[in-house]
C-alpha cells in the first residue's frame, strides 16, 4: 500500500501473494524428493515466522482502523494532528520493512503502542462529548410548559384562576430552566478539558479547537430550537379546540360571564385573557434568553455589553436565532390563531344570553307607561308577567358551568342577574296591574255610588 493515503483508504498487509505459493510449493517439492534451490528452502524454513508476522501486522492494522472507525467527523477533525502521528507510527512498514525484516515485532509493539494512547485520548474525549451530548439532549427534550393534572378531576374547584394557572405554569418553567442552566454550565469546562488533551492548555479559546467549539455550539442550539417547538407545540395541544368525549378535555382555567351594563361581557376580559396566554407563550421563547452564546472562536461566555448607564446591558443569548427559525414562527402564527377561534367561539357561547339583554336596556318606566296607554286587557296583563316569569325560570334551570375549549366560563352571578332583572319585570308589571285595578274599581265604586243616589 501506498504511503500517500487518502481519506478513508484502507491500509493492508502487502507481502507478495507469490511467497506463500513459494513457500507451499517448496514444501511439497522437498517432501516429494525433488531439489529444492537453497534459497526457496530457506523461505520455506521461515514458514510459521512468515505468517506470525502477518498475524500480527493484520491484528495491528485491525486496531489501528478500529480506533480510527469510533470517530465522528468533528473528531477527526479535531484529532487531525493525533491521527497524522499515528499514521506516522506506520510510516516504516511503507518503507523500510519487508516480510524478512527482523524488526516487524519490534515495528508492531511501537504501532500497538501509538495506537493505545491515541484511544485513551479518544475515550477521554468521547467520555466528555457523551457528558456533553446528554446535557442538550435534556435541553431539548426539556418540557417547559407542563399541565397541573392533579386537579383536573376535582371539577371547577380543580381549575385555576387564569392568573393562578400561569403562576403555576412559569413556576415550572423556571424551575426547569434553573436545572437546564446548571447543567448548561458544564459545558466549558468540559471542552476545556478536551482542550487540554489535544493541545496541553486550558484556556478555553484553543485556535485548533475553534471548529469544535463552533460545533457544540450549533448543537445546543438546535437543542434549544427542539426546546422552544416542543414547548409551542405543546401550548397548541393545550389550546386546541376539546373534542367531545376526549380523554383529555379538561380545561385549563376558568373565567366568569357578568353582566356590566349594558353588556355582557367575560371576567376578566377576553383581552386581558389574551395578554396572559400571549405572556406566557412568549415566555418560551424568552427561556432561550437564559443560555449565552459564546464569544467567536472560544467556548467563553460573551460578557453582557454595556452601552450606557440608562439601559440595560446587551446579553448575547441564543434568543435571536431561536426566534428566527421559521417553524417557530409558524407554530406562534398557529398558537395566536387557535386562541382567536376560541375568543370567537366564547362570544357566540354567551349570545344565548345576550339575547336577554331586552330586560336591562328597555326603560321599564317608558315601556310601562305605553304599556298602560294601550288600555291593556288581563289577558295581555298575564301574557307579559308569564313571559318574564318564564324567563327567569328558564334562567334558574341553565347550567353554571360553561366549557369553551380551553376555558371554563362561570355563568353563575350572569344568571343570578338575568332572574332578577326578569323578577324586577315581573314586580313591575304586578304593581301596574295593581294599580290599574285600582282606578278601575274606584271608578266601578264611583259610578254604582251615583246610580243608588
Amino acid at each position: 500500500c501506498s504511503s500517500d493515503l487518502t481519506e478513508g483508504a484502507t491500509i493492508e498487509v502487502n507481502f507478495h501473494e507469490e511467497l506463500v505459493i513459494l513457500i507451499r510449493e517448496s514444501k511439497y517439492l522437498d517432501r516429494m524428493g525433488f531439489t529444492v534451490p537453497e534459497t526457496a528452502l530457506n523461505v520455506t524454513l521461515q514458514e510459521d515466522k512468515y505468517h506470525a508476522y502477518v498475524e500480527s501486522l493484520k491484528t495491528m492494522l485491525a486496531a489501528h482502523h478500529d480506533a480510527l472507525a469510533i470517530l465522528s467527523p468533528v473528531e477527526a477533525e479535531l484529532l487531525r494532528d493525533r491521527i497524522a502521528e499515528l499514521r506516522a507510527s506506520l510510516g516504516k512498514g511503507f518503507t523500510l520493512l519487508n516480510w524478512n525484516s527482523l524488526s516487524i515485532p519490534e515495528f508492531t509493539d511501537s504501532c500497538f503502542k501509538a495506537i493505545n494512547q491515541f484511544t485513551q485520548i479518544t475515550k477521554q474525549i468521547q467520555k466528555n462529548s457523551s457528558i456533553i451530548r446528554n446535557v442538550i439532549d435534556a435541553i431539548a427534550s426539556a418540557q417547559l410548559l407542563k399541565k397541573d393534572t392533579a386537579t383536573s378531576d376535582r371539577g371547577e374547584a380543580g381549575v385555576p384562576e387564569l392568573a393562578e394557572l400561569y403562576e403555576i405554569m412559569d413556576k415550572h418553567r423556571l424551575a426547569q430552566l434553573d436545572e437546564l442552566k446548571r447543567q448548561f454550565t458544564q459545558i466549558s469546562p468540559l471542552l476545556v478539558k478536551v482542550e487540554e488533551m489535544v493541545v496541553n492548555t486550558n484556556t478555553g479559546r484553543a485556535a485548533r479547537l475553534a471548529s469544535y467549539y463552533a460545533y457544540w455550539e450549533m448543537e445546543i442550539f438546535k437543542g434549544l430550537n427542539k426546546m422552544v417547538l416542543s414547548a409551542l407545540q405543546t401550548a397548541l395541544l393545550l389550546l386546541a379546540p376539546r373534542e367531545a368525549g376526549a380523554r383529555d378535555s379538561s380545561p385549563l382555567f376558568k373565567v366568569g360571564a357578568i353582566l356590566s351594563l349594558p353588556e355582557v361581557v367575560v371576567s376578566p376580559p377576553l383581552a386581558e385573557v389574551n395578554k396572559f396566554l400571549s405572556k406566557l407563550v412568549k415566555s418560551l421563547l424568552d427561556s432561550t434568553r437564559s443560555f449565552v452564546r459564546w464569544m467567536h472562536g472560544t467556548c467563553i461566555e460573551t460578557q453582557p455589553q454595556v452601552l450606557s448607564e440608562d439601559e440595560d446591558p446587551i446579553v448575547f443569548s441564543f434568543y435571536p436565532d431561536v426566534i428566527a427559525n421559521p417553524e417557530i414562527v409558524q407554530l406562534m402564527q398557529q398558537v395566536t390563531r387557535t386562541v382567536e377561534k376560541t375568543f370567537g367561539r366564547v362570544n357566540k357561547q354567551l349570545d344565548q344570553y345576550r339575547k336577554y339583554d331586552t330586560l336591562w336596556k328597555l326603560d321599564k318606566v317608558q315601556s310601562l307607561s305605553k304599556f298602560e296607554q294601550r288600555k291593556p286587557t288581563c289577558v295581555q296583563f298575564d301574557s307579559r308577567l308569564h313571559s318574564y316569569s318564564r324567563v327567569e325560570k328558564d334562567a334558574g334551570a341553565m347550567e353554571s358551568l360553561l366549557e369553551v375549549d380551553f376555558m371554563l366560563i362561570s355563568v353563575s352571578l350572569l344568571l343570578r342577574d338575568i332572574q332578577e332583572h326578569a323578577r324586577s319585570w315581573v314586580v313591575a308589571i304586578s304593581n301596574l296591574m295593581n294599580n290599574v285595578v285600582k282606578e278601575e274599581l274606584a271608578a266601578l265604586h264611583n259610578q254604582i255610588g251615583r246610580a243608588h243616589v
